[in-house]
């Protein structure tokens, strides 16, 4: 569960600035740094977006939860209750990968199509990205792969 901690207000009317901690999964790690955009939504502002900014990472993972906290600064509602519910999401750089099909990956080998005929590639794969594997290296952009 993420929450709110009031900090010192600042200057602004009408809402206060508070200190969002943002329990993160371990493998975005490498990509939440600060002064990042963070988009808040909150259970008691249904519909409703507000902005805050990564103020802190802490680089230690929570062992149990597999999980980082990430203190982010944002100005809410004045009248919000502490240890109020939240959502964030944190914008990142857009990055181009190129994605297999795991049921196309087998044992750090692809089959791939030439045009003539089949030929088992290696590929090194990284991130587990659901149904696909971001390739890192082994395959370009085009490459006809065998569905297994």
């Amino acid at each position: 569960v993420n929450s709110l901690s009031q900090e010192n207000k600042l200057f602004s009317v009408g809402s206060k600035n508070w200190e969002v901690v943002l329990e993160v999964d371990e493998e975005y790690a490498g990509l939440v740094k600060e002064g990042q955009r963070v988009v808040l939504r909150l259970d008691a502002y249904p519909g409703k977006e507000f902005e805050g900014t990564v103020h802190k990472v802490i680089r230690e993972i929570e062992r149990s939860k597999k999980l980082f906290q990430v203190k982010v600064y944002a100005d809410l509602p004045e009248d919000l209750l502490e240890g109020s519910s939240v959502d964030g999401y944190i914008e990142g750089g857009s990055k181009k990968v190129l994605l297999v099909p795991k049921r196309a990956y087998k044992d750090g080998y692809v089959v791939l199509y030439d045009g003539v005929r089949f030929v088992k590639k290696p590929v090194k794969v990284g991130k587990d990205m659901g149904e696909y594997y971001e390739v890192i290296e082994g395959l370009k952009k085009g490459d006809r792969v065998l569905l297994r």
